[in-house]
Order: C-alpha cells, then sequence, then structure tokens
C-alpha cells in the first residue's frame, strides 16, 4: 500500500500545536511573523536610507549595532578602536573605515578648538545599545543644545536669526545689484545710516558677515553630520506603538528644521560669496574699461587744449601735425565702445546702469568736447582773402565780378585751408582805419552790424555758401581787428575761443602737476597694496 502524502495545515507555520489548533497560539505566532516581517522590512529601509546619506562605513555600523555615535561620522578610528579585538569566532576584524582604507591618525588641526572633530566631541554619546527612541530624543536634545550654543557663540554679539536674516536681505539686495536701494541690516550698530547701493551693502557684508561665516563653518560642519547621523539611526529604530510612532516624527521634525536652516544659511553664505567674486570682476573690468578709454579720451582732450594755448593762426597747423595721431587713438577708443556696447551684456541693473552711463559720457565727450575743440583748432588760420582791398568801403567784392577790382595788400601774408604759408611776413593786426578798405573790415560790417548769416558772408567773399567757410572768415577778421575776446562774443553772435592769457597758462600748468601728483601716489598705493597680498 503506497504511503498517502497530507499537506501541512497553514496553521502550523506560526506555532508547533502540539496537542491541536490553539487560537492563542496562533495569533500568537501571527504576531510573531508580522514583527519578524516588519524587521526585514526596516533593514532594507534603513539600507536603502544609508546608501544615500554619505555618513560613512564607520557609522553605518555603528547605526547597524544600535550605538548611537555621530562622531563616528568624521572620526570612524572611535568605532576602530571598539572593533579592534578579534571576534569570538576568530575572524580578523581590520580597523579600517569598511574596509577600504587604513583610519587616519588624528591630525593636529582636529585638536584645534575649531575644528569640526573639537565639535563633535561635545555631542553626546551612548555606548551601549539604544532600544528605544526615548534615548535618542535625550541624545538629541543635548547634542541641538550644544551645537546652538556653539552657533551663538561664533554670531556674537549677535544672533544666528539675525545673522541668516541679514544674509537673506544682503544676498537679495546683490542680486538684484540696485545702486540706489537703501538697507538697514540687523547686524548694523544701534542708530546707523541705511546703506546705499547694492555695491555698499556687498562691501559691509564682506567685512563683517564672511567671518562670521568663516568662524561658523566648523560648527555647522559638524552639526550638519550629527543631524544627518540622528536622521539616519532614528528611522534605524523600529515603532510599534502610537506613542512610539508621534516621538519618531517629532524627532526627525526636530533634526530637519534644524538642517533646514543651516542648510540654508550654508547655501546663502556661497550664494554671497560667489557674486562677490562677480562684483570683483566687475569692478576690475569698471576700472580697466575707465582707465583705458577714459585715458585715450584724455589725451586726446590735452593735445586740444594744448592746440587751443597758442595765438590763433597758429592753431591749424599744429592741429595738422597731431591729427593723424588723433584719429587713431579716437578710432580706438571707438572700437572699445563698440566692444563694450555688443560684447557684454549687463547681469545686474548696477552693470547695466553703468554701462549706459559710461557709453553716454564717453560719446558726449567726443561730441560735444573732442569734436568741436578740434573743429575750432582747424579754423585757427588767417584767410588771404580778409586783406583783399575793395573798391568801396560800403560793399564785399563780389568773386569773378570785373566791375569789383581787387587788389592785393602788398605786405600780406595767408595762411592756406591746409595750413601752408604763403608769404614771408606773419598775418598783421590791422588798425581799424585801415580795415574799412579791405575785406575784413566789411566782413565785420557784415555779422555785426547787418547780422548776416556765416553761409552769406561765405558767399560774398569766397563765391561758395559754406557755414563752417563763413565762421572761419569771422575769426579771421576778428582776430585781425583785436576782437578776439569774450567781450566781443555778443557783437559776433558767436564764441572765439581765445586763448588764456599767460596767468591761465600757468594756473594749468600747475593743475596738470597736481593731477599727476595724485595718480603717481595713486599707483604706488596700489603698488604697496599688491605687494602686502604677496606672502
Amino acid at each position: 500500500m503506497s504511503d498517502l502524502n497530507f499537506e501541512r495545515p497553514f496553521f502550523m507555520e506560526f506555532g508547533d500545536f502540539k496537542n491541536g489548533y490553539n487560537r492563542e497560539e496562533a495569533e500568537a505566532g501571527i504576531n510573531e511573523a508580522i514583527r519578524k516581517q516588519r524587521k526585514l522590512r526596516l533593514q532594507s529601509h534603513v539600507e536603502g536610507i544609508m546608501l544615500g546619506c554619505g555618513i560613512g562605513e564607520a557609522a553605518k555600523q555603528s547605526v547597524h549595532k544600535g550605538v548611537y555615535k555621530p562622531q563616528t561620522t568624521i572620526n570612524p578610528s572611535l568605532l576602530c578602536e571598539e572593533d579592534a579585538q578579534p571576534s569570538a569566532g576568530g575572524d580578523e576584524v581590520n580597523s579600517n573605515n569598511g574596509g577600504s582604507r587604513p583610519c587616519p591618525p588624528l591630525d593636529g588641526a582636529a585638536l584645534l578648538e575649531t575644528s569640526p572633530s573639537a565639535v563633535m566631541k561635545d555631542f553626546a554619546t551612548v555606548d551601549v545599545q539604544v532600544e528605544t527612541l526615548q534615548e535618542v530624543a535625550e541624545q538629541l536634545d543635548q547634542n541641538i543644545r550644544v551645537a546652538r550654543e556653539r552657533i551663538g557663540q561664533g554670531c556674537a554679539p549677535f544672533t544666528f536669526e539675525d545673522v541668516l536674516e541679514a544674509l537673506t536681505i544682503v544676498l537679495t539686495v546683490v542680486e538684484k545689484g540696485d545702486p540706489t536701494v537703501k538697507v538697514l541690516l540687523p547686524i548694523q550698530p544701534e542708530g546707523s545710516e541705511p546703506l546705499e547701493g547694492a555695491e555698499e551693502v556687498a562691501d559691509f557684508a564682506y567685512s563683517n558677515i564672511v567671518p562670521l561665516t568663516v568662524a561658523l563653518s566648523s560648527t555647522i560642519y559638524a552639526t550638519e553630520w550629527m543631524l544627518q547621523y540622528t536622521l539616519t539611526f532614528i528611522n534605524s529604530i523600529g515603532v510599534e506603538t502610537e506613542e512610539e510612532a508621534q516621538l519618531h516624527l517629532e524627532l526627525r521634525a526636530r533634526c530637519v528644521r534644524l538642517l533646514g536652516e543651516i542648510n540654508r544659511f550654508t547655501a546663502f553664505a556661497i550664494a554671497f560669496k560667489m557674486k562677490c567674486e562677480m562684483y570683483v570682476a566687475f569692478d576690475d573690468l569698471r576700472n580697466e574699461t575707465e582707465f583705458n578709454i577714459g585715458g585715450i579720451l584724455d589725451s586726446v582732450e590735452e593735445d586740444l587744449k594744448e592746440t587751443m594755448q597758442l595765438q590763433f593762426p597758429r592753431r591749424r597747423r599744429r592741429v595738422l601735425k597731431v591729427q593723424r595721431s588723433i584719429f587713431k587713438r579716437l578710432q580706438r577708443a571707438l572700437v572699445l565702445l563698440h566692444e563694450l556696447d555688443t560684447c557684454w551684456t549687463p547681469v545686474m541693473m548696477l552693470q547695466k546702469v553703468w554701462k549706459d552711463e559710461f557709453l553716454a559720457e564717453s560719446y558726449e565727450r567726443i561730441y560735444t568736447i573732442i569734436a568741436p575743440t578740434f573743429f575750432s583748432a582747424t579754423l585757427g588760420f588767417v584767410d588771404s582773402s580778409l586783406y583783399i582791398e575793395s573798391d568801396s568801403s560800403n560793399s564785399v567784392p563780389e568773386p569773378n565780378n570785373p566791375s569789383c577790382p581787387i587788389q592785393r595788400a602788398p605786405s600780406q601774408c595767408s595762411i592756406s585751408r591746409h595750413g601752408r604759408q604763403v608769404g614771408s611776413a606773419k598775418p598783421r593786426v590791422v588798425a581799424e582805419r585801415q580795415s574799412k578798405k579791405l575785406v575784413l573790415g566789411q566782413v565785420k560790417t557784415l555779422r555785426v552790424e547787418e547780422k548776416r548769416s556765416f553761409e552769406k558772408i561765405s558767399y560774398l567773399v569766397k563765391g561758395t555758401v559754406n557755414r563752417t567757410v563763413g565762421m572761419q572768415l569771422c575769426l579771421g577778421a576778428r582776430y585781425s581787428l583785436v576782437e578776439f575776446g569774450e567781450e566781443h562774443d555778443k557783437n559776433w553772435d558767436f564764441v572765439a575761443n581765445e586763448p588764456k592769457d599767460p596767468q591761465d597758462v600757468n594756473a594749468y600748468v600747475m593743475e596738470l602737476v597736481k593731477k599727476f601728483i595724485r595718480i603717481l601716489r595713486q599707483r604706488t598705493k596700489n603698488t604697496d597694496d599688491t605687494d602686502a597680498l604677496v606672502p
């Protein structure tokens, strides 16, 4: 007779049931199976958490053993010292960090009071296995209190909340870069005036907040690892009752809140440091651009000023000598301005405002100062037509008109519009009585008495309608008639740009000397500061 195979009843998985099926024994077996399954699931969950927490192999081992030691995140040798003895099974236990590398000996920096290892020593630990969340809560309370005391000492005489609020305001201001904003920071002394402009806010924060962030770096670093370790340790403890579940959530919330403040402070400090580097780069760009383009325009203006210091008939000859150099320098300045305008895009309001103002000021200097001065200098010669005698004292000889005989003064000297001198004598200063017989006297009559335009005067004397030619004829007439001063500008209805007298020239030279001394002192100071930074 073949053996009969009977299937084992399913309830046998939850107990022995020697005396048959028992409901109470079955429920106890089911609950034990659920606890085992929950423990396996918790272990799998903890393994997944520790894969991304980065607390290190030594800290993971302490979590698996249930021994609360947050110091193992920074100093793995604490756990290695405990595991230095061989195990009971004869297996050799290496005193290394997860078997990957030997535990490094304590560095001399770790003995410093401000090092992360020194901060970690103040945190509470448990040398025995932790069974309940209540034991973790007691250690967490003590560690959070130690961390806040350390942070408060680093922020003295301010609080951590004030520093964090000030850093938030500063980061908002420097990111926007408003040059007109006014801000009063919580860490400013009482009675201080508001900081004006993003650059002033950045300078104040760099001088006052950055040292605090450096002083807090060790404490922040150690506290962050302590909280990460504590979160991992809390998640590794199983929860069975509703009270334990509530305590589990409260402990995690406390860690997350403090960790959020620390991460916010760290992120803001790093972002502000990056913004400071951007401000430094912008300041270098601004100084370099203003130095190069401003230096070019200053040199052009200096050449034109020196030209305008000469007597009127000598200006054109002088400006023609430096014309090529002036054009090259102006071309270089315009190229740099074009590159600044098209190749560099501002990312902050401060940069945009400076770019617009600098471009406007530079183009204004070129088109409202340099160009008119250059044009005025090119008119600095006495035209030969002004010394032509007229047959009538009341009319100007019309060009190409045979009815108006023209005679050239025997002692005249003319300077052409190209700067070449014709004749051997210099332009004469003609007396009022003699001028009435010459064209320059008639030019005065047309301009001063009849209020003719430059175009009309140009046509009557030269036969061409040209405002520039008419203005040059009037300038030559004023110089020959000794009416080049400012007191005659109203009668002639235009400014002649009379050269300065010797006293004004001396004052101008003294001003240049003082400016040169200031530039020399500034360069010497910058050189000393650079040498002081070199170790």
